[in-house]
């Protein structure tokens, strides 16, 4: 078992409120493993969905899906912060495609979204990628 797959086992252990199915992946990428994000109180506070990339590299992890279910909370930064951190300890790299999504109430513009990334070591246009501090 390479250091993505590690990563991605974790997390889907460590979060009982997983989603129980593994959809299918575009491209050279595993399956995608959707699961509720829980904070260290154990409330539910938003939505995560990973998967590895299967073909060329045993350390890159694709974010297909992050999101708060209440946005401005400071739940999206706490998500990202466990999953950058857990990230590293695991060495893997980390890529996303940062793309504005609405809930019908709520949306950021491209230009915050890209700096959000940015705090959390992203870099990039719209693909962006966090290379792991080892």
């Amino acid at each position: 078992m390479n250091r993505a797959q590690k990563y991605i086992d974790y997390l889907y252990a460590k979060f009982v409120g997983r989603v129980p199915f593994k959809a299918g992946s575009p491209g050279g990428f595993s399956f995608v493993y959707p699961f509720v994000f829980e904070n260290g109180s154990g409330n539910a506070i938003g939505l995560v969905s990973v998967a590895w990339e299967k073909e060329s590299s045993d350390n890159l992890v694709r974010l297909f899906h992050l999101s708060a279910f209440k946005m401005g909370f400071g739940d999206g930064s706490q998500i990202l912060t466990v999953l950058c951190s857990l990230a590293d300890e695991f060495g893997v790299d980390l890529t996303l495609q940062a793309e504005p999504q609405s809930n019908g109430l709520d949306i950021i513009s491209q230009d915050k979204l890209l700096s959000w990334y940015r705090k959390f070591g992203f870099e990039g246009s719209c693909i962006m990628m966090r290379r792991a501090k080892r």
